[in-house]
């Protein structure tokens, strides 16, 4: 009903568009067959007027971009490519440049030779802070075993495009409001790493959540929560 009704409106302004300028320049006139397929065409033409939108096309939607970790760079990416879709970004403990070379590559050649469970112990430490996998043992387990399940080959792909990617240029010319977030106790991209992507994008904010490791996702819920909801209000 609620579309109907601005459908019959529509269609009532323009029959009586169509009848008006009939009366006014065409009902005199001796061209009867003319003025009958007037009456006709566009009459039944009205019917098809009020589905013409004649605004000017706009996105339907502003993409939030939140990216965690190498998320986040491919946010970064995202910024650069697609900056007119995006409207805010948040950055979840990441840089423009994590790690280097040599880290990992050791870890690249570790799970080549071993395996990812050679690696998955450390990994832990690097994600989670000390009280957290003490009072999360289970929860632990099964992020160690998630990891584990990843093929080899694809976890060193990952490995390889982080360590090879330096996005600093693109960060500096991130003009999108932005917000940085970053774990205190976070192994993988330190506070004060998290904190230089925050420096070179213009206008950025930047929270620490404390007691958190890498992924506050898993480890703070709620505060992250909180933070991106306040951030996108």
């Amino acid at each position: 009903m609620t579309i109907l009704i601005p459908y019959l409106i529509k269609l009532s302004i323009s029959l009586a568009v169509v009848y008006l300028f009939y009366q006014l320049f065409l009902r005199r006139l001796t061209f009867y067959n003319w003025n009958r397929w007037y009456l006709l065409i566009y009459s039944l033409l009205s019917f098809f007027i009020p589905f013409i939108n004649s605004k000017k096309s706009t996105p339907p939607w502003l993409l939030i971009s939140v990216g965690l970790s190498v998320g986040g760079m491919i946010a970064q990416i995202l910024a650069d490519r697609i900056p007119h879709k995006i409207e805010k970004l948040i950055f979840c403990d990441t840089r423009f440049k994590i790690g280097n070379a040599q880290t990992w590559n050791e870890r690249i050649n570790a799970v080549k030779e071993k395996g990812i469970a050679a690696i998955s112990d450390g990994v832990m430490q690097r994600w989670f802070s000390e009280r957290f996998r003490k009072e999360n043992e289970i929860k632990i387990l099964g992020y160690k075993n998630m990891l584990e399940r990843i093929p080899p080959l694809g976890y060193i792909r990952i490995c390889e495009a982080i360590r090879d990617a330096d996005l600093t240029e693109i960060a500096r010319q991130i003009k999108i409001p932005s917000l940085c977030i970053v774990g205190s106790e976070d192994k993988s991209t330190l506070p004060d790493e998290v904190k230089n992507l925050a420096d070179i994008i213009e206008g950025s904010k930047y929270e620490i959540i404390e007691g958190s490791g890498h992924i506050p996702c898993v480890d703070n819920p709620k505060v992250l929560s909180k933070l991106i909801i306040d951030f996108i209000k």
